[in-house]
């Protein structure tokens, strides 16, 4: 999960989001009674809370504890001088568990993920893969067959690759996100000549 996602989004969102408060320091706030939001980051709805309205503070919760667990009197001491933001981590609370853990449950195995974002390979070929990944199942398998099932039912883009394409595809996989552009040239020589060392 992209954590950087969720504090632009909610930064830039602030006026709009915020609770309705006036806080003084010295209030406890009941996160029950403030609004949980959501927001699609990569292949998940992260479930969260926006309180205040100052510059942002982000509490990210170490345990598999939803994001109503912080103590009332500490989100009222923050929220007076700053805008809290608190979520539920991935499969807790409010927010899915997403791809890799449907495909554990599903086939009692990790995902079998080629690349994920960016890798020599698109580099050298001329793609922006940078939000994206490809995972390593035949899209006529029956792993392929039911993860594509997975995407369709989730709204998540794809492109399921039958065979190698050359400059395109090295075999079968399925791409999830959206369809990876060309990048401009200038780029990719510049990037081309950090991979080799040169």
């Amino acid at each position: 999960m992209s954590v950087l996602t969720i504090v632009t989004f909610a930064t830039n969102n602030i006026q709009s989001y915020s609770a309705s408060l006036s806080i003084d320091g010295n209030q406890t706030i009941n996160l029950n009674s403030i609004e949980t939001k959501k927001i699609r980051v990569g292949d998940i709805d992260v479930g969260y809370k926006i309180i205040g309205g100052r510059s942002p503070i982000l509490l990210i919760n170490g345990f598999s504890a939803p994001l109503d667990f912080w103590d009332s009197t500490l989100i009222g001491k923050l929220a007076s001088n700053h805008t809290v933001i608190t979520f539920d981590n991935r499969g807790i609370g409010n927010t899915t568990a997403g791809i890799k853990q449907f495909f554990i449950r599903r086939f009692g195995r990790a995902l079998p993920i080629g690349a994920f974002g960016q890798s020599a390979l698109h580099d050298r070929w001329g793609y922006d893969h940078r939000n994206a990944m490809d995972v390593g199942v035949n899209p006529d398998s029956n792993e392929g067959q039911a993860l594509i099932g997975y995407l369709r039912a989730n709204g998540i883009p794809f492109t399921a690759f039958h065979f190698a394409v050359p400059g395109v595809a090295t075999g079968p996989h399925i791409h999830v996100g959206l369809p990876s552009h060309r990048m401009a040239p200038r780029w990719v020589a510049a990037n081309s000549r950090n991979i080799s060392g040169q």
